[in-house]
């Protein structure tokens, strides 16, 4: 019994298999998960992927940036930046995309909670409204299965 669905009248939990007739659903910042986070954890759970997702963005920056190279520049600092006339080779172009995939899907983890309806005011940092929701959503669903299409 992880999710506790019900309110019997004398307030007792009960699951939605065992429900009587006088059992009424309650609203979802009324419902109960055992463990549940206090006030304190809540904000942390919505901060951390904050910082794990800046960390994440900022390598694949780097990557795409040693693979790229200067292109302006006559000596290039890089060893496997190709020269300005020829194609790069399929495995730094495959890893060129795997990187901007993740770019877009550690954006959408970094929002974290930002793009959730403000309406639902049991998430901390609910900004956002039905759109963003769904903007975020496709692009953490796109980056999930992109980024191991590409690997």
């Amino acid at each position: 019994k992880l999710f506790r669905w019900w309110k019997n009248d004398d307030q007792q939990y009960s699951t939605p298999l065992e429900q009587t007739n006088t059992a009424k659903m309650t609203r979802p910042e009324d419902l109960e998960l055992e463990g549940e986070m206090n006030i304190f954890q809540r904000p942390r759970t919505a901060l951390i992927p904050m910082f794990t997702a800046s960390f994440s963005a900022f390598g694949s920056y780097l990557v795409i940036r040693e693979l790229w190279g200067d292109r302006h520049s006559s000596s290039s600092s890089s060893s496997l930046a190709a020269p300005r006339s020829s194609m790069r080779p399929p495995l730094v172009r495959a890893l060129l995309g795997f990187c901007v995939v993740d770019i877009i899907g550690s954006v959408a983890y970094g929002l974290s909670t930002i793009p959730t309806p403000h309406w639902q005011t049991h998430v901390p940092y609910a900004l956002g409204n039905y759109e963003t929701c769904e903007a975020q959503g496709f692009s953490i669903q796109f980056a999930n299965v992109a980024g191991p299409l590409y690997n």
